[in-house]
């Protein structure tokens, strides 16, 4: 029996997301949170290894914005011998611009959020105005 279809839905485009993708999603969508102030540092340790698992298996290749939230783990507990947060984000956007047409907005909103964090703030502006450039395009 074949297995049900899944899309993923972008400014009017459908892309139908294999199984890995579809584990990929679930796994950016573990919440950490156990109250308003307090995330759950085992769980963010989980997603973060199961993130990485997913990356040397090739499956985040065409999902930005699972690196994007792999690169935001990596800026809060650095994995040994793996590639740095900013890496991870520049790979999310050229992650959106091979495969989507550069139409997602999120690989530039998490750059920038890492140089407001890192107080870079010609290059936090930078990536904010890439983003305002996606959503007019």
């Amino acid at each position: 029996m074949a297995a049900p279809q899944s899309w993923l839905y972008l400014k009017g485009s459908y892309l139908r997301c294999t199984r890995h993708m579809e584990v990929a999603f679930m796994v950016c969508a573990i919440n950490p949170s156990i109250d308003p102030h307090t995330d759950s540092l085992e769980l963010l340790q989980l997603q973060q290894r199961l993130l990485w698992l997913l990356y040397d298996m090739g499956h985040l290749e065409r999902y930005p914005m699972a690196l994007g939230n792999l690169a935001d783990l990596e800026e809060l507990e650095p994995t040994p011998g793996r590639p740095d947060p900013l890496t991870l984000y520049h790979e999310g956007i050229a992650s959106a611009r091979t495969h989507y047409n550069n139409e997602h907005i999120y690989p530039y909103m998490y750059l920038a959020g890492y140089h407001c964090r890192n107080r870079n703030v010609k290059e936090a502006l930078g990536a904010w105005a890439d983003t305002a450039t996606v959503i007019q395009e």
